[in-house]
């Protein structure tokens, strides 16, 4: 089995299954809304926002790889155990950004938008690192 080729594709499925999360399905648009109505306003510029997007997609690709998809590889059963930890790792991820949204702004954030995008990055994960475990 490919190790890189593996993580090449959970980390392409992880971009592009986020996109549709966050651009079509209007999860992007749910946060920004919140954000607003606290009266914060990012002070990035556009490239500088970019680099902090890319940077934080860097450390989610490289996670998922070392934490899912390579210890999967590894075991008799992959398919099962990259669902699994690859699942485990985004309800982690995603539930320390989605909380510390949560304590920080409160109910202006709000629990549904909270849950739901922790149900997402649980789900996003476990599918990309299987994606990668099966393209491998």
């Amino acid at each position: 089995m490919s190790a890189s080729l593996a993580c090449t594709v959970a980390i392409a499925l992880l971009l592009a299954l986020d996109f549709v999360w966050l651009a079509l399905l209007g999860a992007g648009q749910r946060f920004l809304t919140a954000v607003k109505s606290l009266g914060a306003a990012p002070t990035w510029s556009a490239w500088q926002l970019g680099l902090l997007v890319a940077g934080a997609y860097v450390l989610l690709g490289w996670g998922l790889c070392s934490f899912a998809v390579l210890p999967a590889l590894e075991q008799p059963s992959p398919r099962w155990s990259a669902v699994a930890k690859g699942a485990l790792f985004g309800f982690v991820v995603y539930g320390v950004f989605d909380l510390t949204n949560l304590a920080l702004f409160g109910s202006g954030y709000g629990f549904g938008l909270a849950a739901s995008d922790m149900a997402w990055g649980t789900f996003v994960c476990g599918a990309a690192a299987l994606g990668g475990t099966l393209a491998a």
